[in-house]
């Protein structure tokens, strides 16, 4: 089964009601999407709270961007875990994540998830993600682990 949604910023996703995929209704190859617009507040807040210099006339942060991408990585991939596969409940485990290219003010990021190994014993599920711009330039790319919820959770 593949899940995908609109962007985060429609008024659409706000009165969506959450709800999870339990371990036993993930099959491998599911996957979500989340796409989201990334605004020069969004990176100043992200730069700012990480430590990281930023320039307020462009809100690119200094050349140790790393953390702020790392930043944007884990909000979306966030987002996409606890909000659609798995969803509420889920338990954040591990993440392996290969930071390609910058975030800049205005960006459109793309992440898409997939699920490519279960572990029947302890419940894990592991997922690959990539994260592309709106010109389709890779941002990011990994895996991530968690534990998926074994009981319906409404959001």
């Amino acid at each position: 089964m593949t899940t995908s949604s609109a962007p985060v910023d429609g008024a659409a996703d706000a009165l969506q009601v959450l709800r999870n995929r339990t371990f036993d209704e993930i099959a491998i190859g599911d996957s979500a999407s989340l796409e989201r617009a990334f605004s020069p507040q969004d990176i100043q807040m992200f730069a700012l709270q990480s430590g990281d210099d930023v320039d307020p006339e462009s809100s690119v942060s200094s050349p140790s961007r790393d953390t702020t991408e790392a930043i944007c990585a884990n909000v979306l991939i966030s987002a996409v875990l606890g909000t659609r596969l798995p969803g509420p409940g889920t338990q954040y485990v591990s993440q392996n994540l290969r930071l390609l290219g910058a975030v800049r003010p205005g960006d459109r990021l793309t992440v898409q998830m997939q699920v490519s190994s279960k572990d029947t014993a302890t419940h894990h599920v592991t997922l690959d993600c990539t994260c592309t711009s709106q010109e389709g330039v890779a941002v990011f790319q990994g895996q991530v682990e968690v534990v998926a919820p074994t009981g319906s959770q409404p959001g």
